[in-house]
């Protein structure tokens, strides 16, 4: 079981976490995942002479998105953390906003790290084309 980051808020340490009921909300936000990663990480568009796009940090994350999908990710660690046996209760939107004590950009910065370790697990062995569902 991966340990949950924390995140301080009105002097207490709280889990965060993105699973697929976060990413969800994230997508009803930001239309789709990428556009997230590219508002939460500050990035802004390349295109080079040979059409090729890359994309590079060039302003502030974006602190109106975090606010929104912040309390996603706090009350999704809470329920995980519940789970395991901490005795924690759901926070509403005002006590997150209100009560964050890390400053914004490394808040923004937590909440893509955690978003990208969703999509990376533990590397599983290969099934079989019968366990797959495949036809042989």
């Amino acid at each position: 079981m991966k340990e949950l980051k924390r995140i301080r808020i009105n002097g207490k340490e709280y889990p965060i976490r993105c699973n697929i009921r976060v990413l969800g909300e994230i997508q009803e936000v930001c239309g789709n995942l990428r556009e997230f990663e590219i508002r939460i990480r500050g990035l802004e568009k390349q295109e080079e002479k040979d059409g090729a796009v890359s994309f590079r940090r060039g302003k502030e994350p974006d602190y109106g998105l975090m606010v929104q999908i912040l309390p996603f990710m706090v009350n999704e660690g809470i329920s995980e953390a519940r789970r395991r046996g901490e005795e924690l209760e759901p926070l509403t939107t005002q006590e997150i906003l209100e009560g964050l004590e890390e400053p914004p950009a490394q808040t923004a910065q937590m909440l893509f790290c955690e978003y990208a370790a969703c999509f990376t697990g533990k590397k599983q062995q290969p099934r079989g084309r019968e366990e797959s569902g495949q036809m042989t």
